[in-house]
């Protein structure tokens, strides 16, 4: 499902960091939790030492990126609500909102499964049945609840209480001028501006009460008393048992309740995100378009492999083939139309040249709202 958000930005030229990288993150996740529960459905086997160190890495990364991303998509929508002028962006500015982007979103998390995460492991891996090599052997001290586990909470936290209120507080003075623009605009209907709060509320509907969830769990289950829990043990007590822990099924049902709920917890952590973030973003007008245009491309290559080049031979030599442009939808445009639409940006807004139509040099109210809402949709 991941795989086909990402196609369908690719079709229609519609390129988001946030989205892209949140999809990434996910569809990773999920092929990982796949093949391990293919391979350690009924035994805590270590094997597979190879794929088990990469992927309790990755687990790592996953953790932070997958928390991280709804943040960047929440900025983005902020910096869309924050707009006070209608003129184009500076190049400046485009490189700022890039460089924070993909730090943020892909070198941070790297970063966190490498070295950091290194510094709080305690075991090589460890290996629980149903769920496979997981990375949740941490030295249990506040260092590797900053290092590791904070990534939960901190980046919803973040969104939550500085960029969502801007959003919505926009969303409520704005009203009625956007009533009024949605009321005459065909381009940007109600339920896309919708979705989009809906994408701005992911992280305190979702990602943050996940999180408290998962520390809270956690706690219970491995920290029997905070007040016995040291800022770090030292660098030989924790890499001193540099082991592979098995986990069989069985311990986990001794462990009481608690370790059940966190058990299967963990199992639906990764599929719960990837089924809403498909619904929001994978099941949009322009999607399905996509979906439609890729299923008859495929059938029309299996079907006349050669038609393009005889319709080439049809046209004779003295007419020149036509064009295709690319306007940042789902819908084409060739060079000998009649009508020529605005190439609109990207959907970041700042991996690309932004070919943002000309306004009008007075800013009235009527023409932000028509900026923002069309920037909207790009982000949607």
């Amino acid at each position: 499902m991941m795989l086909l958000v990402l196609i369908t930005s690719v079709v229609r030229h519609s390129w988001n960091i946030g989205v892209a990288l949140l999809c990434i993150w996910l569809c990773l996740e999920n092929v990982i939790c796949a093949v391990n529960a293919v391979s350690w459905s009924d035994n805590a086997q270590a094997k597979m030492y190879t794929w088990c160190d990469i992927t309790s890495r990755l687990n790592t990364a996953v953790l932070v990126g997958l928390n991280i991303a709804p943040l960047l998509i929440t900025r983005r929508l902020y910096l869309i609500a924050n707009l006070r002028s209608i003129a184009p962006i500076s190049r400046r500015a485009k490189l700022w909102d890039n460089v924070v982007e993909w730090t943020c979103g892909l070198i941070w998390p790297l970063v966190s499964a490498g070295p950091l995460y290194y510094v709080v492991q305690t075991a090589r891996f460890e290996v629980i049945e149903g769920l496979g090599c997981f990375n949740d052997e941490l030295s249990h001290s506040i260092l590797a609840f900053v290092l590791a586990q904070v990534w939960t909470i901190l980046p919803p936290l973040i969104s939550v209480v500085i960029y969502y209120p801007k959003v919505i507080w926009t969303f409520y003075t704005q009203s009625r001028e956007i009533d009024r623009f949605l009321g005459s605009s065909d381009a940007i209907s109600r339920r896309t501006y919708m979705r989009v709060l809906a994408i701005a509320s992911v992280d305190i509907l979702l990602l943050l009460p996940m999180g408290l969830v998962s520390i809270a769990l956690e706690l219970h289950t491995n920290v029997r008393d905070l007040r016995s829990l040291s800022f770090y043990p030292g660098w030989n007590a924790v890499h001193s048992h540099w082991t592979v822990v098995q986990v069989p099924y069985t311990d986990i049902v001794s462990g009481g309740t608690y370790s059940i709920v966190s058990f299967y917890w963990e199992i639906w952590t990764t599929p719960a995100p990837a089924f809403v973030i498909f619904a929001l973003f994978g099941l949009t007008s322009d999607a399905r378009d996509s979906y439609r245009h890729m299923f008859f491309a495929i059938a029309n290559y299996f079907r006349r492999p050669k038609a393009h080049s005889s319709a080439r031979l049809e046209e004779g030599p003295g007419v020149a083939p036509s064009h295709s442009l690319s306007t940042g939808t789902s819908t084409p445009m060739t060079s000998n139309s009649s009508r020529v639409e605005p190439v609109h940006c990207d959907t970041a807004g700042a991996s690309q040249e932004c070919n943002r139509p000309h306004y009008a040099k007075s800013e009235n109210a009527s023409s932000l709202i028509s900026r923002w809402l069309q920037d909207i949709r790009e982000t949607a």
